[in-house]
């Protein structure tokens, strides 16, 4: 009987080795990738009115939050969704005025230029 239980280790055992050289392989988390889907440049009439700049984010980053900011105070009620929305004020000047929306994520970004 202890020749048998002897053969039956015998057998296991580079079973058992075999488990253990086989590495826990984890995947890389691939890098985020933020695409501008609509215009680069948007224009507006004097009136003014709505706007939307389309995009596609890839491989989102838990705590990692999409944001889009201008300097222009003409430039107002920025929303980021799954699009991002703002209004144009009316220009009440003579003069054209061009300004940027620069969206950003983490390290990537692009900008688009909105004139009136």
């Amino acid at each position: 009987m202890k020749i048998k239980n002897l053969l039956y280790l015998l057998f296991a055992l580079p079973l058992a080795f075999a488990s253990c050289d086989t590495p826990n392989e984890v995947e890389p988390t691939p890098d985020p990738v933020l695409t501008l889907t609509s215009e680069n440049s948007l224009q507006y009439t004097p009136e003014g009115g709505e706007g939307v700049i389309s995009y596609t984010l890839e491989n989102a980053v838990e705590g990692t939050k999409l944001t889009a900011t201008t300097t222009a105070a003409w430039i107002t009620d920025i929303t980021v969704g799954d699009q991002i929305t703002f209004n144009v004020a009316a220009n009440e000047e003579t003069e054209a005025r061009e300004a940027t929306i620069a969206v950003a994520y983490g390290d990537l970004g692009f900008n688009v230029t909105v004139a009136q």
